[in-house]
């Protein structure tokens, strides 16, 4: 009986080694994968806004793409 037992939980301690390596196999994969798209979108970004730059000139203050502290003006 104690031989069925000791196999049983070596077979135990195995399948959670395994477990715990796709684990680690998987998180890798994924971390690697999103490191990958955001430097491809960083990139993508910039080769746009070279194009923009090219096509519409350099951005001023007043065409910069960051949002205006101040509060709309309301004209009637």
């Amino acid at each position: 009986m104690g031989e069925v037992f000791g196999a049983v939980l070596a077979a135990l301690v195995v399948v959670s080694l395994v477990a715990i390596g796709l684990y680690l196999i998987v998180g890798m994969t994924v971390s690697v994968s999103t490191l990958l798209n955001a430097h491809r979108e960083r990139r993508m970004a910039e080769e746009l806004d070279q194009v923009l730059e090219e096509v519409l000139g350099p951005r001023t203050p007043k065409t910069s793409s960051l949002p205006s502290t101040s509060p709309p003006v309301r004209r009637d």
